[in-house]
C-alpha cells in the first residue's frame, strides 16, 4: 500500500517551532492531477523530469503562524534524497519556492526557507535521481532567526586588520539574486588598510562543510550582488584550506555559504605587507 500522505490533497501536516517526523517513499507513486503549475502537471519535479523515470513522492505541509525561518533537514536511507518546497498560488495552483538535496553518497540535506504568516508551505519527498529507489526518512524542521548579517545589505564589517571570525549559518536564507552565489548564506566586507598586502583567508574549522570566497566590490561598502567583481580567493576543502590574495585599495565582500547542510564555521584573514615576503 502507498503511504498516506502518498498525494498531495493527503499531505501530512507539521507544526510547532520544531519537531520531527519519520517518513518512507516504499509504495509511493506519482499522482496525476492539475493542481500545480503548467512545469509541474503531473507530480513532476521542478526541473521536468516525469513518470518515464517511474519517480515516486511523499507530501507534507507547514503552516507559518507568524513570519518564520523554516529549516527543514532530511536524513534517508536507501535512497538520496531530493524535496521541494512550494506555496498556494492561486486555488489549486502551486508555486515553485526552492529545492534541496544530496546526489552523493551522502543522504543527508538541509535548507532555510523564509515563510510568511499564514502561508502553508508544501513540501514532497522524492529521491534524487527520480526513479524507483526507495526507503525510509526523517523529517525535521526548526524555526530559528535570520543571522544579523543574512543579507548582502547587512554585511559584517571585518576590521582592516582582520582577524578569527566565528560564525554560524543556522537560519540563514536565500535573498533574490543571492542564488547566483551560494544558497543560506551570510556576508561579510572588508576593507584592506592599504593596497599590496598579501592576505591570507584560511578556513579553520566547521561543524558542516562549508566554502568561503571572497569578491571585489565595484561600489564601495554599498554594493549588491550585481556591484560584486572579481572573486579572488576561495577555501572549501574541509576542515581547513588557505587562499591567498594580494589587496588593492577597494572594498571586498565576504560568502560564507553552507556546501549543502548549515552550521557552524571558523574562519580568519591575516594580513602581511609584500615588502616583508
Amino acid at each position: 500500500m502507498p503511504p498516506v500522505n502518498d498525494n498531495l490533497s493527503n499531505a501530512t501536516t507539521i507544526s510547532g517551532a520544531s519537531g520531527s517526523t519519520g517518513g518512507t517513499l516504499v509504495g509511493a507513486t506519482l499522482e496525476n492531477g492539475p493542481y500545480s503549475m503548467d512545469i509541474y502537471p503531473t507530480e513532476l519535479n521542478y526541473w521536468g523530469v516525469a513518470t518515464v523515470n517511474d519517480g515516486r513522492s511523499v507530501w507534507y505541509k507547514y503552516t507559518a503562524a507568524s513570519d518564520v525561518n523554516l529549516i527543514l533537514d532530511i536524513v534517508a536511507s536507501g535512497f538520496n534524497p531530493y524535496v521541494e518546497m512550494w506555496v498556494e498560488d492561486s486555488p489549486g495552483v502551486l508555486a515553485f519556492v526552492d529545492w534541496f538535496g544530496d546526489g552523493t553518497s551522502d543522504p543527508a540535506a538541509s535548507n532555510t526557507i523564509p515563510i510568511s504568516s499564514g502561508v502553508t508551505l508544501y513540501i514532497v519527498v522524492d529521491n534524487w535521481e527520480f526513479n524507483t529507489s526507495e526507503g525510509s526518512f526523517t523529517l525535521d524542521w526548526e524555526v530559528i532567526a535570520s543571522p544579523p548579517n543574512d543579507n548582502i545589505s547587512n554585511a559584517t564589517l571585518i576590521p582592516s586588520s582582520g582577524g578569527v571570525i566565528s560564525t554560524s549559518t543556522l537560519g540563514a536564507t536565500t535573498e533574490v539574486g543571492e542564488d547566483t552565489y551560494g544558497n543560506n548564506a551570510i556576508w561579510y566586507k572588508w576593507l584592506p588598510p592599504s593596497s599590496g598586502i598579501t592576505a591570507t583567508l584560511t578556513k579553520l574549522a566547521e561543524s558542516q562543510p562549508h566554502t568561503v570566497r571572497v569578491y571585489q566590490s565595484n561600489a564601495g561598502d554599498n554594493a549588491d550582488y550585481g556591484d560584486l567583481g572579481a572573486q579572488v580567493a576561495s577555501v572549501f576543502d574541509p576542515p581547513i584550506d588557505t587562499a591567498q590574495f594580494t589587496t588593492v585599495g577597494i572594498w571586498y565582500y565576504i560568502i560564507v555559504v553552507p556546501n549543502s547542510t548549515p552550521g557552524t564555521v571558523s574562519f580568519s584573514l591575516t594580513l602581511e605587507n609584500e615588502a616583508d615576503t
